[in-house]
């Protein structure tokens, strides 16, 4: 039910004029989470996806999934905090190593003594991947 909730927010941007390939999804935790399985699943290619201290959910089968999926070659930032203890900074590592298995471009940044939460350090690797992505 929420990726179909989300898949309505963005048609009703791109039906208003916003083309696809300038939306970034994000989420944090399970938001991350499901940015993920929206993005794999959306029919049309958007513009990146962030993922803070996020995973992929264990029932989406990510390789089978990306290799028909519209966003195969979309970019994704994944970041992760080392010392995440609801998270396990091992999720991070492993959307990295699936995404890029699949051949999905990663950006990957992990940050020392981060718990569950963002940082200044976190925040600026955003910034400067929606400069790059957003055409």
């Amino acid at each position: 039910e929420s990726i179909e909730i989300i898949n309505t927010i963005i048609d009703d941007l791109v039906s208003k004029g916003l083309p696809a390939n300038r939306i970034v999804l994000g989420g944090f935790s399970q938001g991350g989470a499901l940015a993920i399985a929206v993005a794999l699943k959306y029919p049309k290619q958007l513009a990146g996806v962030c993922v803070l201290s996020g995973w992929c959910l264990k029932n989406l089968d990510v390789p089978t999934l990306i290799k028909s999926s519209e966003n195969r070659k979309t970019p994704f930032l994944v970041c992760h905090g080392d010392a995440d203890t609801t998270v396990f900074p091992g999720c991070g590592k492993l959307t990295k190593k699936l995404l890029e298995d699949a051949g999905t471009p990663v950006e990957f940044h992990s940050y020392p003594n981060l718990e569950h939460g963002g940082s200044p350090e976190e925040m600026d690797h955003v910034a400067a991947f929606l400069k790059r992505v957003v055409p």
